[in-house]
């Protein structure tokens, strides 16, 4: 089961005092979202990237240890710990969920990629 876009978490960012011009989000060195000063004013709302993929491969690992533990259960009618102790898709399971929690430290950083087109520049008031 995936997370439909709805249920998926978000972050909002706003850097209200950007020079005018186009601006893109790398995570990592990865492009990640692109958009105007005028959008970065505002906010933008980031609901992917590395982050947002390691919290999903997490969240579906525990899905299947959950799932694992109840077939075990069911089919030894209430499996020991020694049971579950030996199960090797149990262990493997659960080195993944170890990995998947540990944080990773990520580089984010908003890079000017250039400048607007003509039909975008609002004229400053005077």
């Amino acid at each position: 089961m995936n997370l439909t876009a709805e249920d998926e978490p978000h972050r909002y960012i706003q850097l209200p005092r950007l020079k005018e011009g186009r601006y893109e989000l790398r995570v990592d060195g990865e492009p990640l979202l692109r958009s105007t000063h005028l959008d970065w004013a505002r906010y933008e709302i980031i609901a992917r990237g590395p982050s947002w993929e390691q919290a999903e491969r997490l969240r579906q690992a525990v899905v299947r240890k959950n799932a694992r533990l109840a077939r075990l259960v069911l089919s030894s009618s209430g499996a020991s710990e020694d049971v579950i102790a030996a199960d090797p898709e149990l262990a493997e399971l659960e080195a993944a969920i170890a990995e998947l929690k540990r944080p990773v430290t990520r580089r984010y950083e908003v890079v000017r990629t250039g400048d607007l087109p003509p039909e975008q520049v609002v004229p400053v008031a005077r």
